[in-house]
Parts: structure tokens; sequence; C-alpha cells
């Protein structure tokens, strides 16, 4: 984002000398209701500034009038305005105002380059700049926001193209794998083989759990995942997540209590994705219980059409400020 300077918003009134009369420069304020300001000039350096509401509250009095009228502007102009550098930037001169001379706000101030008039700004304008700096940056945001959504779906179709690429041959390794395993055409010789197409089974299976994975996170970030739903028992499904993680379970030292309610209906549900989040969650439990902990697995009705599934433990959880 290219910052905006002060100098893009001035407004480029023109200026008077400081011996221009009042009676005049009511006339020029008079003539047009919208001027605001009136920046004064000794040559091509701003001297002075007159801002219309002071300026006419003064005449207006009721000896303002006789008092001032033939006499040059020095008189009632702001001798010390604010002047500032037309290159410096919006937001470094907000900054500046709000600390350092408020009051500029109210009566505005002079833009220069180089000692020479620029042009002014008045409140209005400065508050145009801030809200066409936050129309831009709202701008930006949104084409970046858009870029990042494309560069999502990019990623996702690739890791989903690159899924499929690699559970093909994948499914062939390990159903090779098994046939050799069953040993239709005899023995494995030497049996040390048979230990080796096992751990290519053993790895290929766990390759293609994690490739799986990576096809269903492309589809949940596309939103293309399809739920596969169908009636299974809930409690026969936590029962085998756990005799799954059961050596994990006892290898951590850790204690599990399983807690089905009585009489619960079947669940109506992707029984592969329910077992995942189980398995999830089970197996951070696992993770983060400290040896002698005690993991909890509890199935109940909530509501008229709901299961809740609770796993707890007593493992470091999560800091309160995260």
């Amino acid at each position: 984002m290219i910052a905006q300077n002060i100098g893009d918003f001035a407004l480029s009134t023109p200026p008077i000398t400081q011996e221009m009369a009042c009676q005049r420069v009511y006339e020029i304020f008079s003539s047009d209701p919208d001027l605001l300001l009136l920046p004064v000039l000794k040559g091509t350096k701003p001297v002075g500034l007159v801002n219309r509401q002071d300026f006419l509250i003064r005449l207006a009095d009721r000896y303002g009038r006789d008092l001032y009228a033939k006499k040059p502007i020095s008189v009632l102009m702001d001798t010390n305005p604010l002047i500032i550098e037309q290159d410096r930037s919006v937001d470094e001169v907000s900054q500046f105002i709000v600390a350092e001379n408020p009051a500029a706000l109210l009566t505005g101030f002079i833009l220069e380059n180089e000692d020479s008039y620029a042009g002014v700004v008045t409140a209005l304008s400065l508050l145009q700049a801030n809200v066409t700096g936050l129309q831009r940056r709202t701008a930006e945001l949104e084409i970046a926001s858009r870029k990042s959504e494309e560069a999502s779906k990019a990623k996702s179709g690739f890791l989903a193209n690159i899924s499929h690429e690699l559970r093909t041959p994948l499914n062939s390794i390990l159903g090779f794998a098994d046939l050799i395993l069953m040993e239709p055409e005899g023995a494995i010789t030497p049996t040390v083989y048979s230990e080796y197409v096992g751990n290519i089974k053993s790895s290929g299976s766990y390759l293609l759990k994690l490739i799986n994975d990576i096809l269903d996170m492309s589809r949940i970030e596309s939103g293309k995942l399809e739920l596969d739903k169908e009636i299974f028992d809930a409690d026969s499904m936590v029962q085998s997540v756990v005799r799954m993680l059961q050596a994990n379970i006892q290898k951590a030292g850790l204690e599990i209590d399983v807690n089905m309610s009585q009489n619960l209906p079947d669940l109506n549900a992707d029984e592969r994705m329910v077992r995942r989040i189980l398995t999830n969650l089970l197996s951070n439990a696992i993770k983060f219980t400290p040896e002698g902990g005690v993991i909890s697995i509890s199935v109940s009705v909530c509501g008229d059409d709901c299961l809740c599934l609770t796993v707890q433990d007593n493992g470091i959880g999560i800091p309160a400020h995260e």
C-alpha cells in the first residue's frame, strides 16, 4: 500500500496579500459561501491565514465593520498558522495535529512546497483524506482476500489431484502385499521376506491414511466434502476406537474410562468421519496426559435428535489466555 501525501488533498484556494483591505476580504467570502480559508502571502511565502468564521465574527461586532473595513487584513489574520510541507503523509500529519496542535482542525492549515504556498487544508478535507484512505485500505484488503481465496482453491485443487494420483498405485501396492501374505502360490521363502511384505503393507497403509487426510482437508477447504451418512451403533464405534488405541493407552501408563448411557439410539452420520474425530481427540488426550492420568469418554443423549460425545483428560490442557 502506498501512503498518500497530505498534498493530494489540498484545496487550491487563491491566496491574498497582507495589504488587502478587510472590506475586500469580506466581499470575497460573501461571494463564495463554500470558501472557508484564505491564505495570506508575502511574495510566494505564506505568512498568515484567515479563517472565515473567525473573520466574519470580528466584522459582525457592533463596531467591527467601522473599525476594520479599511484596515489591511494583516490586523485580523492568524499570524502564526500551522504550515506543513505538502509531501508529508496523511497519517503522519493527522497524528501530529492530534498530538501537537488540535486547534488546527478547527482553523485549518497551510501547505507549502520549499517555502512556497501550495494550498490549504481544512478539517473537512482532512476527514475526506482519512475516509479515502480507509476506502483504499478496504479495497486492498478485499483484493488480498480474493487472491488468498484463489490461492487456497488452487492449493486445494492441487492436493486433491495429487492425492488421487498417489492413491491409485498405492492401492495396487497394498493389494499385492495382501495377496503375497495370503501365500496362494505356496509359503514365502525365506521367511524374512514375509516380514518385509508385512512392513510394506504397514507403511503403505499409514501412507494411505495420510493421503486420505490430505484429500479430506482439501475437500473441506474447497467446500466439496460430501458426508456419507449411514445408521450405525455409537457404542460399537466407540469401543472399536478404544480397542484400536488400547496399546498406546497402556504404553503411556494411562487409564481409560468409557461411560455409555443406556438405550442409546443409533447415530445417523458419516461413521468414518466420526471415527476420525474420536481417534484424533483420544490420540491428543493420550499424547498430552502424563503417566497415571485418566481419560474419560462418554456418550449421552442431548436434545431431541443429538448425541453428545465427550473426551476428557487431566493432562496439561491449554492456558486460559490462549
